[in-house]
């Protein structure tokens, strides 16, 4: 068997046994379904070999056929060029035989040949229109200016031949209505042509013959048609509402871009439109018109055939000039008006976009151009290169941006002013609602005080700034989601301003907030937690706040100020009404507010060595209208929320309480001379605690004023007396600080004395045993309050008489609405 044969049963073999040679499957997944993976492989492989086989016998079969190629393609070469041979002698014998038909022509051959010539040119006359106005629908103008101008000169050429042009129109009237007709189409000849040079994708061939078609028509300079082109090209990014968004900001740079490239081939190097024109008017002949607007008439050939020697050689004329001066000029001046009415344009189409995200997605749809070819075309017409991102859009989409997010932040400003007005004149107690509205999952704002409307505006508010941050900054700040990379105009300034908004937004926001007229202490407050609320549950603002250049800059620095003046405002008043509370009850007599005195034996030992004891009465509880006072002063600070502040806060409130408390004993103890022995050792012992329990000085004894008013009360008792008194009175002060330390707890954590107190508290071996309210008989729960105990002293406490009447009067009012 020859080799031949041996290879046509190999490949006959694979492709019986081919998977692919079966009809029925025709697709990937149906192969690796009907077969295995080792099946699929071992007919890839066969596959693989037939493709080998083909692509020898292939080259195999070219090598053999090469020569007759060869001498075919010799062959049809030849060919040719006994066709065109054939042709040069077909048309000189044409040319012979019509030279010899016009030297025998006799006088009536004359006249019929003037009879056709006519009827030839009317023919033309006639169809003319219907050829105008279908090559106006096919946008072909430039053949419709050249049927027009062939008709002029038709008519013009009738008038001039015949003898007597009276006779000639009344013999065919149809003449005067066909020029009629036929002359009305120059104007929509014009139009057409300056609506396809105001298409946004004008080719570089539909430019250069509509440009010819208005030279040759208007008979004007090249120059100031080119001019006018510019002009009218500078008003096409018009805004169309018929347009979307997308589609009228594409169509401003696809106007600006194919301008540049249509002039730059047509006009450079060479102006290819005074080579169009040259052409028209020299090279193609009236045969060649009649032919492309005639060319489906069967009768064509007799038509041109009988046209006149004046009518077949019509070429139009142009009387003016060519050349196009100051180009580039030209150009730079269109770039301008194109560029502001682009601007206008572009601003009108994003106007009704909310988004700053969106504005990016519409205008980044599509790119700009930026190649080495775009920089050497705008470099040639422009003179300079061109980046339309930066040079065009880039103002108009930052004015938007800009302008979207102040009306972000307007919005979020009257969001922010309607709310806080409506909470600072919320009738309701601060602490009560702040308790009873949260859930158990709100305890952070429980424990700061925060009521629920606050916490609730500031979360409202930073969902607002989230989504803000998330519209701008990740489209402004993050170079990963800009399109344009090579662009950094919108992200840097949208940026930058976005940022200067949000400072100012906090600006306008603490001014509004400052010039609120408040003068009850809740609303005092109510401001106070806003604007604490404000820095701490709006951590979006913070985030954008911190993005400024200026990182040392607290953006909150306003929103603090305010609430620092607010404090002060609070503890001005707060000040103002413990020192008024507390003047109106200290000239009453100790007796009426003494709650407990102690009878102490004490011991004495005589210079004979003899010991002898007495007993003496001192004072270990403070009077009751200095527990009222401290107990409405706590009342106060937990109704309007003041334990929640910073501690720095509240310290400053303790210690303007401190102050006044001072001033009030000090006055009080100069002005009234007449204290008796026990009233100065009551008020001694009810001054120290109530100043001990607000002193926040971190060394008590350098408040002078403090020191005065103590002497001063001192100087009403016995020096000898008070020698044996002060031990047992200090005894008893340190011992009812330590024992109502809680009570008062939300004052006196501040207290530097009453802490070293409580530090230097013995261990629970060695406490003593006392309970400050009343017992019972139930076991307590907590152990929340300092027992102390002891035996080493004998004690007798009694309790003066009081007048009930008069408890019950400062109670009621020390209880009545305050603020």
């Amino acid at each position: 068997m020859s080799p031949e044969g041996d290879e046509n049963g190999r490949a006959r073999l694979i492709s019986q046994t081919s998977i692919l040679s079966q009809p029925d499957l025709v697709t990937p997944d149906e192969l690796f379904t009907q077969y295995t993976i080792d099946e699929i492989k071992r007919n890839y492989k066969k596959i693989q070999r037939d493709i080998e086989y083909k692509k020898r016998d292939l080259r195999g079969m070219v090598g053999e056929r090469y020569r007759d190629l060869i001498e075919t393609a010799d062959t049809i070469q030849n060919m040719v060029s006994s066709v065109h041979n054939i042709q040069s002698t077909l048309e000189a014998l044409q040319e012979s035989c019509n030279l010899v038909g016009r030297e025998t022509k006799t006088e009536d051959d004359n006249k019929q040949e003037e009879f056709w010539s006519v009827a030839s040119q009317m023919k033309l006359l006639v169809d003319t229109p219907e050829k105008i106005w279908h090559a106006m629908e096919n946008h072909n103008y430039l053949l419709s200016g050249q049927l027009y101008l062939l008709s002029r000169h038709i008519v013009t050429n009738l008038q001039i031949t015949c003898d007597d042009s009276s006779t000639l129109l009344d013999k065919y009237p149809v003449l005067r209505q066909q020029w009629g007709s036929i002359s009305q189409f120059k104007t929509p000849i014009l139009q057409g042509c300056k609506k396809v040079l105001g298409n946004s994708a004008l080719t570089v061939d539909e430019f250069i013959d509509n440009i010819c078609c208005i030279v040759l028509l208007e008979e004007t300079d090249l120059d100031a048609v080119l001019t006018q082109f510019l002009s009218e090209r500078s008003q096409v990014p018009d805004f169309n509402t018929n347009l979307s968004t997308t589609e009228q900001i594409k169509v401003c740079v696809d106007v600006i871009q194919n301008t540049i490239e249509v002039v730059r081939q047509a006009l450079l190097p060479e102006n290819l439109i005074a080579k169009k024109i040259d052409q028209l008017c020299n090279r193609i002949s009236t045969i060649e018109v009649v032919t492309d607007a005639f060319i489906q008439e069967t009768a064509l050939h007799s038509i041109t055939r009988h046209l006149p020697l004046l009518v077949q050689s019509y070429h139009p004329s142009v009387n003016c000039s060519l050349e196009i001066r100051d180009l580039q000029q030209k150009c730079k001046d269109w770039l301008q008006d194109v560029t502001s009415v682009t601007h206008k344009n572009v601003t009108h189409a994003l106007h009704y976009v909310t988004a700053v995200s969106s504005v990016i997605d519409h205008v980044t749809v599509f790119n700009t151009k930026s190649s080495e070819e775009w920089k050497e075309a705008c470099k040639s017409v422009l003179g300079v290169p061109l980046d339309i991102w930066n040079d065009v859009l880039i103002l108009p989409v930052n004015e938007q941006i800009k302008r979207l997010t102040d009306l972000y932040f307007e919005d979020l400003l009257h969001f922010a002013t309607k709310n806080i007005d409506k909470i600072v004149l919320d009738e309701g107690q601060v602490t009560w609602s702040s308790w009873e509205q949260c859930t158990d999952k709100e305890l952070s704002i429980k424990t700061e005080a925060i009521t629920l409307p606050i916490h609730e505006l500031c979360c409202k508010l930073n969902e607002r700034f989230t989504e803000i941050y998330d519209d701008i900054i990740l489209y402004t700040g993050n170079p990963d989601k800009i399109r344009f990379k090579q662009n950094k105009g919108v992200p840097e300034q949208c940026y930058g301003y976005f940022v200067e908004a949000s400072r100012i937004l906090v600006r306008k926001l603490a001014e509004y907030i400052d010039e609120m007229k408040c003068d009850a202490s809740t609303s005092m407050m109510r401001i106070v937690h806003i604007c604490r609320s404000l820095v701490t549950y709006t951590p979006k603002l913070q985030q954008i706040l911190i993005l400024s250049h200026d990182q040392s800059a607290d953006g909150f620095q306003p929103i603090k100020d305010v609430k620092n003046r607010f404090i002060s405002r609070y503890n001005a008043w707060l000040s103002s009404f413990v020192a008024e509370h507390l003047a109106a009850l200290l000239p009453l007599d100790y007796e009426t507010f003494a709650v407990s005195w102690e009878d102490t034996t004490i011991t004495e030992e005589t210079e004979s060595s003899d010991k002898i004891e007495s007993k003496i009465s001192l004072p270990i509880y403070c009077s009751s209208y200095v527990t009222t006072v401290l107990y409405a002063l706590c009342d106060e600070l937990y109704r309007v929320g003041a334990h929640g502040l910073e501690d720095g806060d509240m310290r400053g409130l303790v210690g303007g309480v401190h102050s006044s408390v001072v001033n009030v004993y000090s006055n009080w103890v100069e002005t009234n001379p007449d204290l008796t022995q026990n009233m100065a050792l009551q008020h001694w012992l009810d001054f120290r605690y109530i100043a001990s329990v607000t002193d926040i000085s971190s060394n008590p004894t350098r408040n002078q004023k403090v020191t005065n008013t103590i002497r001063l009360i001192e100087n009403y008792v016995d020096p000898f007396d008070w020698d044996v008194f002060l031990p047992h009175l200090t005894t008893n002060l340190h011992t009812l600080l330590r024992r109502t330390y809680n009570v008062y707890s939300c004052v006196a954590r501040y207290s530097t004395t009453v802490q070293a107190l409580i530090a230097a508290t013995p261990s629970p071996s060695q406490q003593v045993t006392h309970n400050i309210m009343m017992t019972n008989e139930m076991t307590p729960r907590f152990n929340l309050l300092p027992i102390m105990s002891g035996d080493n002293v004998s004690r007798d406490v009694h309790t003066p008489e009081c007048n009930l009447s008069n408890i019950i009067q400062t109670l009621n009012f020390f209880t009545s609405p305050v603020g």
